[in-house]
Formats: structure tokens, sequence, C-alpha cells
């Protein structure tokens, strides 16, 4: 049985109330019908958040972590970001570390990271 389903049998009883002067009958009908409205919005909420989570599963099976930070194609991205909020934050190139690696910032949560990425111009 579908939500459709059990609003057309609410709106049945409903009208088979209205016939009736019955308050309290009228009165838990609109119950019943305020609770499967709250179960649609909980179910749609539900199925949100399992794609938002199945979503993350298939982009961390995607990266590549490089001392500091996550590749995913040629992108890179803060590894600090990712793994605290599951947010995929690019990160800009600042530089040299000195030792043939790439330093990286994030604009967002500020975190400078050296990657084993070797630095190119």
């Amino acid at each position: 049985m579908v939500y459709s389903d059990i609003k057309e049998l609410l709106t049945d009883a409903k009208n088979f109330a209205t016939g009736a002067n019955d308050l309290q009958l009228k009165g838990i009908l609109l119950e019943i019908q305020d609770e499967v409205f709250n179960l649609q919005e909980e179910n749609k909420l539900l199925r949100e958040k399992n794609n938002e989570l199945k979503n993350a599963t298939i982009i961390d099976a995607e990266l590549e972590y490089h001392e500091g930070v996550y590749l995913r194609g040629n992108d890179i991205y803060c590894s600090v970001c990712w793994d605290t909020d599951k947010k995929l934050i690019r990160v800009r190139k600042v530089g040299d570390t000195g030792k043939g690696s790439t330093m990286y910032r994030c604009d967002l949560c500020n975190q400078w990271k050296p990657s084993n990425i070797p630095f190119t111009e």
C-alpha cells in the first residue's frame, strides 16, 4: 500500500465521518492524517540522507590520498574538509615546500598542507 492509497482511505473515512456527527471520530481521523503526513516528510528526509551517504561512499572510493590532500582525476581537494564534513573543497597551490613537493591551501578551513605531489610552476 502506497501513500496515495492511505490518503484515499483517510479521505473516504473523513467523508463518511462528515455525514456522522461524531466529533471524536473526526478528531481521530485528522490526527491519523497528520501522522501520515509526518511519516511522509520523515521518509523524504531519510531518502535524501541515504542518497547523500551513497554519494559520499562513491566519491570516497574515487579519492586518492597524497600526504595531506586528495586527488580525484586532475583535481586536488582538502583532506581536512573531506575527512571531517565530507565536503569536496578544492585547494590552491601556494608554492614549493623546498623538498620538491607542493604546498596547498584550503580557502574554506584555511589549512596549509604539504603533499608528495611534485611541484610544477
